[in-house]
């Protein structure tokens, strides 16, 4: 169910965390006062975030500018600049209780990514939010879609 994540990790991952635990998620659920959505789930339990060899997100929306995959957050023992639980990242955006949107990773340019955790979004819908603005761009519709949407980057 998760092929294009295994394939992104295969090709682009450079560290891997251990997985996460459901006790971890459910944690974490508690702290945002939302479910995240299943994919989501899966993906934590079985590879957790990372850091990454700067592939180029191909984001859905055309107008989002090119951006590199650096830190997809984990739960768990990671670096605090790594955990999905930071309260930093957690508390990052006002009124976002219970969590419409979930910092989940970040690029080598300090933009970021985020989860849509709406209850009517299944999927979990994958965005980028430029840093220091307001906008906010479609990246992928899912985290399964969205490592699909990462290539080679023709810089390195």
């Amino acid at each position: 169910m998760l092929e294009n994540v295994e394939q992104a990790y295969r090709r682009f991952c450079q560290t891997r965390f251990s997985p996460a635990s459901e006790e971890q998620i459910a944690d974490l659920e508690r702290k945002i006062g939302v479910r995240l959505p299943d994919e989501y789930r899966r993906y934590l339990l079985s590879y957790n975030g990372g850091s990454f060899n700067a592939p180029v997100m191909g984001a859905r929306d055309k107008q989002c500018p090119e951006n590199c995959l650096h830190v997809m957050f984990g739960m768990g023992e990671q670096p605090n600049a790594c955990n999905l639980a930071n309260p930093v990242y957690l508390n990052l955006f006002d009124d976002n209780y219970p969590a419409i949107i979930l910092p989940i990773g970040y690029t080598p340019t300090g933009n970021l990514l985020v989860l849509r955790t709406e209850p009517d979004d299944e999927l979990g819908w994958i965005l980028l939010k430029i840093q220091d603005s307001d906008d906010y761009f479609v990246v992928a519709e899912s985290i399964n879609d969205f490592f699909g949407c990462l290539k080679e980057n023709p810089y390195d």
